[in-house]
């Protein structure tokens, strides 16, 4: 996960906890979204979320339908810290603390996001393990170690939820393995060869869950931390190839700074560049891989300094990326363009009216 998107998160929790404690005067009028919706998926933070009431869900089901959104994935229902791992529903997974409120109340965001999403027709990808900062930068030494580790965190978490939510089949679209991988890892044949273990561990336990058995993951590429592009595409060609992911979700990175320079004073033929580069790298290992995988866009739906993302500047980004996607979610209409976030429909009305009308 980009840096960017990390404190984006933190800075929409505290936002949720009672910054705007009223919805806006605005009320959308629910109806199915469009099939047509350019990006039909968006995530949303578990810890954005876990102290939302029963009308604040609501109204942000009515405001996604508007928007064109029919499914949301859910970044993770258990997260590490520094301190401990802390589940987003009721568990009693051995080493888990359940998260709590502000006032110390035990939360629980994937049954009212659940129940949610069936009375609105949506769709849910279930988020799984979120672990600490330091998955971000990997040890050659101790790599193999760490992600054998997260696979079995993960794995339990798999078989928790689907024990729990089974009667939500319906509803739950697959599992999103929300360990990031980013550029790091490229550089390092070890770390390779430590994923791909990972990642075939992971995609066959969500096979043999009852409630769902797609998979998504939503690596990081930073052009100017891995210039070497190969190094990407040898990656992902080999965790791939031993491991069956449906979908995933290259972040575009088009709202984080790269080089020093941030997103509102970067070119747009530099964008443009950096996109193409990425994207094309990881659409080669999805193909030498077998094409078993769907790649998609994860748009960033912010600008680099965290503001939300003017629609014209989205829309450039999605197009530059369309030659090698065939699919697109984004984060996070929750963080970025919500009326309630917000408290103003200024980014969710040209949003949901370009999301919406016909390519």
């Amino acid at each position: 996960m980009s840096l960017t998107r990390i404190l984006a998160a933190l800075a929409m929790t505290a936002a949720a906890a009672g910054v705007f404690s009223a919805a806006p005067a605005h009320a959308s009028a629910r109806g199915e979204a469009p099939p047509d919706s350019r990006i039909p998926s968006s995530f949303i933070s578990a810890a954005t979320v876990a102290d939302w009431d029963a009308t604040r869900w609501s109204q942000e089901f009515r405001d996604l339908t508007a928007a064109g959104i029919s499914t949301v994935v859910l970044n993770g229902a258990v997260a590490r810290d520094t301190a401990a791992a802390r589940a987003y529903y009721p568990t009693a997974l051995p080493g888990v603390q359940q998260a709590t409120s502000k006032g110390r109340s035990p939360v629980d965001a994937v049954t009212p996001l659940l129940t949610g999403a069936r009375a609105s027709g949506l769709t849910v990808w279930l988020g799984t393990y979120l672990p600490d900062s330091s998955w971000f930068s990997p040890d050659d030494a101790t790599v193999s170690a760490t992600t054998t580790a997260n696979a079995a965190m993960t794995e339990a978490v798999i078989q928790d939820l689907d024990t729990r939510y089974g009667e939500f089949r319906d509803v739950i679209e697959g599992w999103y393995l929300g360990s990031e991988v980013n550029s790091n890892y490229a550089w390092s044949w070890n770390a390779g060869e430590a994923l791909t273990s990972y990642y075939a561990r992971l995609t066959a336990a969500a096979a043999t869950a009852s409630t769902a058995q797609k998979t998504m993951a939503s690596p990081y590429y930073n052009v100017a931390a891995l210039p070497n592009a190969s190094l990407w595409t040898s990656m992902w060609t080999r965790i791939l190839s031993a491991a069956p992911v449906t979908v995933l979700a290259l972040q575009d990175g088009a709202g984080d700074c790269a080089d020093g320079v941030c997103g509102p004073f970067r070119d747009a033929e530099t964008q443009a560049q950096q996109l193409t580069t990425k994207f094309a790298a990881t659409a080669a290992a999805v193909k030498a891989a077998g094409d078993r995988t769907a790649l998609w866009s994860n748009a960033d739906l912010y600008d680099g300094l965290g503001r939300s993302k003017p629609i014209p500047d989205l829309a450039r980004d999605v197009e530059t990326v369309r030659p090698y996607v065939s699919g697109y979610t984004s984060w996070s209409y929750t963080n970025q363009y919500s009326p309630w976030t917000l408290g103003t429909d200024v980014f969710h009305t040209p949003f949901a009216e370009w999301n919406t009308s016909a390519r």
